[in-house]
C-alpha cells in the first residue's frame, strides 16, 4: 500500500507539472483565428457552426445519419479522406455549438486537454517505475527524473502544434483517451472499461490503431514466467479487448462508405503506403523528436525519401518501424 505522504509528494509534482505547462502554453490563449486550416471552422468549410443544440441535432438527423457522417463534410461531399472517425465529427459539432466562433475556447480546450494528458503520463510513468524499480535507494529522485520526462514530452517543440492550432484539439482528445487506456491498462482495471475507452480514443481518431499490439508486447515482457508459451497466452488474455476493439474499428472502416475512397485506390499503391511511404514518415518524426531543428506547419514538405523502393534507407526506416 502506498503511505499518504508518498501519494501527496505524488500529487504534488503532478500539480507543478499541470502548473508549468500551463503558464508556459497560457500565451496562446489569446491566439486568434489563423490562416490556414482554421479558417475551415470560422467560414464554416466543412461543418456548420450550429447556433442552438436544436440545431445541432437538426443536422445530425438530416445529413449524419444518412449523408457519410464520417466524412467530415456532410454537406457538400460524400467522401473527403480515407478516415473512418465519425464520433470526431459528432464531437466537434457539439463543440461548435458551445464555442461558436470563440477562439479563446478552442485554445483553452486544446491546453486543458493537454495538461490533462501530460498527468496521465506522469502517473504511467510513475507506476512504470515502481512496477521495475522496488528497491527504496532507487527511488530517491523517482519523482524529479519522471518529473523531468514528463515535462520533456509536454513541452517539447513537436508538441506545441497540436495545442497552438484549433483544428487539432480533437486529436489532442483522441491521445487522452490513448494514454488513458495505456494507464488503466497498467493499473489492471476491468476489461469491459479499457474495451470502451480504446474504442473512443480510435473512433476520434485513428492514431491509437497500433496501441493492442504495443501494449500486448508490454504484457508480454512484464510477464513473470519462463514458459513462452504462458507468456504469449497471458499478454493475448489481457489485450484481447482491445484487440476486439480494434476489429470493430476494422468492420466499421470497410463498412461504413469511407470504404469508396480506400477501395479505389490500386492494391500496389496501397501496400506501398503502408511498407514504403509511413515507415520513412515514422523515422522523420521520430528524428525531429531529439533533432526539432526544421518545424514547419506542413512538416511533409521536410520528409526525406527513398529513391527507389528498395532504396537503403527506405529499407532502414521499414526495418525500425515494423522489427525494432
Amino acid at each position: 500500500m502506498l503511505s499518504i505522504k508518498k501519494i501527496k509528494e505524488e500529487n504534488l509534482a503532478c500539480l507543478s507539472i499541470a502548473l508549468i505547462v500551463f503558464v508556459f502554453y497560457s500565451h496562446t490563449l489569446n491566439y486568434s483565428w489563423k490562416y490556414f486550416d482554421e479558417q475551415m471552422i470560422y467560414n464554416e468549410t466543412l461543418l456548420p457552426v450550429p447556433t442552438s443544440i436544436f440545431e445541432t441535432f437538426t443536422y445530425i438527423l438530416n445529413f449524419g445519419l444518412f449523408n457519410f457522417f464520417e466524412a467530415s463534410n456532410p454537406f457538400y461531399s460524400s467522401i473527403t479522406n480515407l478516415r473512418c472517425n465519425p464520433i470526431n465529427t459528432l464531437i466537434s459539432l457539439f463543440a461548435y455549438t458551445i464555442f461558436q466562433k470563440n477562439a479563446f475556447y478552442y485554445h483553452l480546450a486544446s491546453l486543458m486537454l493537454h495538461i490533462f494528458n501530460t498527468c496521465i503520463l506522469f502517473f504511467i510513468l510513475n507506476r512504470v517505475y515502481e512496477s521495475t524499480n522496488q528497491a527504496e535507494e532507487k527511488n530517491k529522485y523517482k519523482l524529479l527524473l519522471i518529473s523531468s520526462l514528463a515535462l520533456i514530452w509536454a513541452l517539447h517543440p513537436t508538441v506545441v502544434e497540436p495545442i497552438a492550432f484549433i483544428t487539432n484539439w480533437v486529436g489532442v482528445l483522441s491521445y487522452s483517451f490513448f494514454l488513458l487506456t495505456l494507464f488503466l491498462f497498467i493499473i489492471d482495471v476491468s476489461p469491459i472499461v479499457l474495451f470502451f475507452t480504446f474504442l473512443l480514443s480510435i473512433f476520434i481518431c485513428e492514431y491509437s490503431v497500433t496501441l493492442p499490439l504495443i501494449l500486448f508486447f508490454y504484457s508480454f515482457a512484464t510477464h513473470k514466467s519462463n514458459s513462452l508459451t504462458e507468456k504469449v497466452k497471458h499478454a493475448f488474455k489481457r489485450t484481447s479487448p482491445l484487440f476486439l476493439g480494434l476489429l470493430i474499428y476494422i468492420f466499421s472502416f470497410f463498412s461504413l462508405p469511407t470504404r469508396t475512397n480506400f477501395i479505389s485506390y490500386p492494391f500496389a499503391v496501397i501496400l506501398e503506403r503502408i511498407f514504403w511511404l509511413s515507415p520513412q514518415i515514422f523515422f522523420h518524426f521520430i528524428k525531429l523528436i531529439f533533432l526539432p531543428l526544421h518545424l514547419t506547419i506542413d512538416q511533409t514538405g521536410n520528409i526525406l525519401f527513398g529513391k527507389t523502393l528498395l532504396d537503403p534507407y527506405g529499407v532502414f526506416c521499414f526495418l525500425l518501424m515494423y522489427f525494432i
